[in-house]
């Protein structure tokens, strides 16, 4: 057992020697660097787009690039101080670009070569958050609009760019339970890190999705705007309307139905009607849908007092 530990022993310092001799050559190696902008004017702003990061080709000991396969990645900084309306960088030996090397470590190449940077006046516009959802039941909908803190956000960058933007986005919401209210954080969605920035990363957002279902009423028929010496008498009086909405929603509506569904019938729609039938209007609260009528015309007479 003791040789046989003497044996991964000496395996081990030989593969570390062979190691840091071969770590004392000098290498070529590719990495990825970020771009990171400084100093630009608070008043200017970005206003097309670039690449977050640029290819580097590096030479030197392998003891100097080891760490950036371990620890930190290499990283390129722009320093956009007294810029005007555009810039264009030779990203290898523009007094402006700064690579975090380590001392000894070369930049040999860089791709791409050259970077082209346009600048416009920096604006901010309060523009509304929309929700984006998905519900898994394709029985269900939201029982009162979803309700969002803030409803609204700030966004900034370059006026070209901004002016063009009216809403911001929530990443989509898988929402999977239903007769349940949820509340909870939403992250927005950025048209372009880079370019845009918002005021805030999430929404605090508030919904209760329910089961959807169809529910028929029987409501009278009244007719609107009919002189003080003219009736009009219709047939029959009332009307079967079948409604689809979530439960709560429907369950509203039946407690309050006189006030809450209306058929209408205008008295000038009588006075101009040719076919002997008129066609009521049904008011409904808002997120319920009509589903039919019945029947959908009424006949009618129309007499003086």
């Amino acid at each position: 057992m003791k040789n046989y530990v003497s044996f991964i022993l000496s395996i081990l310092f030989a593969f570390f020697l062979w190691f840091a001799v071969n770590l004392n050559g000098e290498y070529e190696e590719n990495f990825k660097a970020r771009i990171v902008i400084k100093n630009l004017h608070p008043e200017k702003a970005i206003k097309v787009d670039y690449p977050e990061f640029v290819d580097l080709k590096v030479k030197g000991q392998g003891w100097k690039i080891l760490p950036f396969y371990f620890f930190s990645r290499p990283h390129m900084t722009i320093d956009l101080s007294n810029v005007q309306s555009r810039l264009h960088i030779n990203l290898l030996n523009d007094r402006r670009v700064h690579i975090s090397l380590p001392q000894n470590v070369y930049l040999i190449q860089v791709e791409p070569e050259s970077l082209k940077l346009e600048f416009d006046r920096r604006v901010e516009k309060k523009v509304p958050v929309v929700f984006s959802y998905e519900t898994k039941s394709s029985n269900g909908d939201f029982a009162y609009p979803p309700r969002i803190f803030p409803d609204s956000v700030v966004i900034s960058g370059a006026e070209s760019i901004v002016s063009r933007i009216e809403s911001i986005s929530t990443k989509k919401l898988l929402i999977e339970k239903l007769g349940q209210e949820i509340e909870t954080n939403v992250e927005l969605l950025k048209p372009n890190d880079k370019l845009i920035e918002l005021s805030q990363d999430f929404v605090r957002v508030k919904f209760l999705v329910e089961q959807v279902a169809e529910r028929e009423f029987t409501i009278p028929v009244e007719v609107t705007e009919v002189p003080a010496d003219k009736e009009v008498i219709l047939f029959p009086p009332d009307i079967r309307v079948v409604v689809r909405g979530t439960l709560s929603r429907l369950v509203s509506a039946e407690t309050n139905v006189d006030t809450t569904i209306k058929a209408l019938i205008s008295y000038r729609d009588v006075v101009n009607d040719k076919t002997g039938l008129v066609r009521p209007q049904i008011i409904l609260p808002e997120y319920l849908e009509l589903v039919s009528v019945s029947p959908e015309g009424l006949e009618y007479i129309l007499r003086q007092k």
